[in-house]
Parts: structure tokens; C-alpha cells; sequence
């Protein structure tokens, strides 16, 4: 019995030291053959290997991050009613301002191009234009609007086709909420305040990439919705009507886009 022990013990304490020895020798001959490539012809080839690997990359999602400027011929459409009056407002201006915005988004590959879906931040410096305060044809007042502190916030979903290997068309849009702060005054009436309203944009344009960057040229037309405040007689009198402020935008876009910001977090 004393020796069935002994034996027992000695097996499992070979077993445990032949273990490693054959792990040992299989990774040994797994290093050779890796090694020795050229002589293995059932062996997996390092082209294989990159191409495997590039695959894996290219199909999951990728983050990237945008700077763009826009330059911006923007409408305004006034409205609403002056109750001291009793006459619509009325008439239209157009200036041309510039705007910030920046998006954080992600690309996902499809089988015909590549879908992104950002998110998306804008800020536009101020305009004034000067509207109706009194309907055509003879208007003797004119209201003297500023518009400042645009802002918006948009969800983007862009399709990019390729052109070229380093070309693509991209159309797409998005939609979101934005405000501004509107200022109004006719010398005998006056309104300000916040306003906000939905806003969305329609676009297109040629994107041109580079390893991990890519310029965009482009195209948006943009609706900022309906802007309003109330009016008052000049001087703090009483209630005067209202005027509203609707303003759309034609905008020649230029962005700027940094493609590997999913490698500073993915790695």
C-alpha cells in the first residue's frame, strides 16, 4: 500500500513536470515554424495576417473629431403685429455673416460608402438688417433688428461615397434646436429678448482624405426656425404686439476633420 503511495506520487509528480516540458516544446516548434514560413506550405502567410487584421479595423465604428467655418448669406423674414399701429410687420433683409461650429461623430463602413453620424455645435456672430414697420408701399417706419448670440445644436447623419481613392461626395443633414437674442426697435416701439426654435440643415460636398485627417468643401442650407419677442410702446409703455423673425441661411462650409480619435481610447 506504502508503496502504491509512493508510486502515485511520483506519477502525478512526473505528470506535473512533463507537463510544461510539452508545452514547452510545442511553442518551441510553433516559434520554428513561424520562423521558417518559406518552408511550411500549409502555414498561415504574414500578408494573411496584415489583411486579417485591416479587415477587423476597417469594419468596426471609428471616432473622429471636426473643426468647420462657414461663410454665411443669411435672410431674415420679418412678421408678427404691431397692435399701436394696427398693421402687420412686414419686408425682408439679408447680411452675411460667420460662424464656428465643431462636431464629434462616428464612421460606420457600409457596403456602398460610409455612414457618419456626429453631433454637432455652431455659433454665428451677430447681424442687423432693417425691415417694414409699416406695410408697402409707402412704409414710414423701419424696424432696426439686431440678431446675436446664435446658437445651435444639431444631430448630423452624412452618406460618404468614393469618387476617388482619396475623394468622396457626401449628402446628408441633420436636425436639432438653436436660439438667438433678438433686439428690435422703430422709434415708436421696441421688443428683446431669448428666443428658440428647430433648427435643420440639408448639404452636400467633396471631401478629400488624407492618413488621418480630411478637408471638407461643401454646401448647407440651413433653417433657424422662428425667432419672436414681445412689444412694447418705446419708453416702457404698454403692450405693443409681437415681432417674429425667421431666418434661413445659404452657407459655403469648410471643415477640417481628425480621423483617429477612436485610437487615442481604443489602443
Amino acid at each position: 500500500m506504502k508503496s502504491l503511495f509512493v508510486f502515485s506520487v511520483a506519477a502525478v509528480s512526473l505528470l506535473a513536470v512533463q507537463i510544461p516540458i510539452v508545452s514547452a516544446q510545442g511553442i518551441v516548434a510553433k516559434q520554428v515554424s513561424l520562423v521558417k514560413l518559406v518552408d511550411h506550405q500549409d502555414a498561415i502567410g504574414c500578408d494573411s495576417c496584415d489583411s486579417i487584421c485591416r479587415d477587423v479595423r476597417c469594419s468596426r465604428p471609428s471616432l473622429y473629431a471636426s473643426f468647420n467655418l462657414r461663410g454665411s448669406f443669411d435672410n431674415l423674414q420679418s412678421g408678427g403685429f404691431n397692435t399701436i399701429g394696427v398693421f402687420p410687420n412686414t419686408g425682408s433683409d439679408n447680411s452675411d455673416t460667420i460662424s464656428l461650429g465643431g462636431a464629434i461623430g462616428t464612421v460606420i463602413s457600409r457596403n456602398r460608402g460610409k455612414l457618419r453620424l456626429e453631433c454637432e455645435g455652431l455659433y454665428v456672430d451677430p447681424f442687423n438688417v432693417v425691415t417694414n414697420s409699416f406695410a408697402p408701399p409707402t412704409p414710414t417706419f423701419f424696424y432696426r433688428t439686431n440678431f446675436s448670440n446664435r446658437w445651435a445644436v444639431l444631430g448630423n447623419s452624412w452618406f460618404d461615397m468614393s469618387v476617388t481613392d482619396c475623394m468622396d461626395f457626401y449628402a446628408g443633414g441633420g436636425v436639432g434646436g438653436g436660439g438667438a437674442t433678438l433686439s428690435v426697435n422703430d422709434l415708436v416701439v421696441e421688443g428683446s429678448g431669448s428666443s428658440s426654435d428647430v433648427v435643420w440643415q440639408v448639404g452636400c460636398g467633396l471631401v478629400r482624405n488624407f492618413d488621418r485627417a480630411s478637408v471638407d468643401l461643401g454646401y448647407r442650407y440651413m433653417d433657424w426656425g422662428t425667432m419672436a419677442v414681445p412689444l412694447t410702446a418705446l419708453g416702457g409703455g404698454p403692450s405693443a404686439g409681437d415681432f417674429t423673425a425667421d431666418v434661413t441661411s445659404h452657407q459655403i462650409f469648410l471643415g477640417i476633420r481628425y480621423n483617429g480619435l477612436g485610437d487615442l481610447f481604443l489602443r
